[in-house]
């Protein structure tokens, strides 16, 4: 499933930037005084950007750590998660704040924009299938997962003008619903199949299924925070979003880094410090019963010189 997913997230980000690739004309009109623009020069959006990725930055510092100096298989298998985060949150802001904003290139931003999301969307679904089990390997979570980056692809080309109903807008938008309607129906599913086994087997919960709970409430509730604020702002197309719209969504995608930091973050980093415990406690037992095992072989071997040394010829 790993490499399935390898290749829909790569199709879907190359789908993302193929605009920007082929300089494709946008399907809209674009003018210097649409609401982007001046979203660009907002100093209050500029300070938000910031502010995100210096509250992301530990998340680099994680990996590195975990790279070089993590014990724990868990961590080590985290790894990938943690790299499309990074996709997802770090380094889209680092580019607009860098590079999009001082040039004014909304055809980047909107590449960028989607492929933050495709990025987001690959991160959980991976950390699904390291960590759920075989329950998140059927066929029916990859089709979530197709259907949710195809709504982000696709909305990355923009509405055409000519359209005013705007219909390629709205197949983004119920293919991006129809995604989250199937992950809440098997989200149901996981947490009643979970509460039925622990209650079978009288046990708490894993770290595993605690951590795959709190990716599944925290994704839900981010992505129907995007949606709600893209229609509470009118559902604008990309050159009319305004600097309220653009801070809001990247709070959401920053509220989100600190909850999978600070829950799933903090349970993982306890296992490990659970399983480091044992593995030093296990060493030193074995290493005990070793110089145990040396001294009565020594002191055997002492005795037999002593007593051969003392008697009589």
């Amino acid at each position: 499933m790993l490499w399935n997913l390898c290749f829909v997230f790569i199709l879907s980000i190359v789908s993302c930037f193929l605009p920007l690739a082929l300089n494709l004309q946008f399907a809209e009109p674009i003018t210097t005084d649409d609401n982007i623009f001046h979203a660009f020069d907002s100093l209050a959006f500029k300070m938000t950007l910031s502010a995100c990725i210096s509250l992301s930055v530990p998340l680099l510092l994680e990996i590195a750590r975990d790279c070089f100096l993590a014990q724990s298989k868990r961590i080590k298998k985290n790894i990938l998660t943690n790299i499309l985060l990074v996709l997802s949150l770090i380094v889209p802001d680092v580019i607009v704040l860098a590079y999009v904003i001082p040039n004014r290139n909304l055809r980047l931003f909107m590449c960028i924009n989607q492929g933050r999301t495709v990025a987001l969307i690959s991160s959980i679904y991976a950390y699904f299938i390291i960590f759920g089990g075989q329950f998140f390997q059927r066929k029916i979570h990859m089709s979530w997962y197709i259907s949710c980056t195809a709504g982000s692809v696709l909305f990355a080309y923009g509405s055409s003008s000519s359209d005013p109903l705007r219909i390629q807008d709205w197949i983004s938008l119920f293919l991006t619903l129809f995604s989250m309607g199937i992950v809440i129906m098997v989200s149901f599913e996981w947490f009643r199949n979970q509460r039925l086994l622990l209650s079978s087997e009288n046990r708490h919960l894993t770290t595993d299924e605690y951590c795959i709970n709190i990716y599944i409430i925290a994704s839900i509730l981010c992505f129907c925070g995007l949606i709600l604020a893209w229609v509470a702002y009118g559902s604008p197309r990309f050159s009319q979003m305004n600097s309220g719209h653009l801070i809001i969504t990247n709070i959401f995608y920053a509220l989100y880094y600190v909850v999978i930091s600070v829950f799933q973050g903090g349970a993982v980093r306890r296992q490990e410090i659970i399983e480091v415990r044992l593995v030093c406690w296990l060493r030193i037992c074995f290493t005990a019963r070793i110089y145990v095992h040396l001294f009565r072989l020594f002191k055997g071997r002492f005795h037999f010189a002593v007593y051969f040394c003392t008697f009589p010829s």
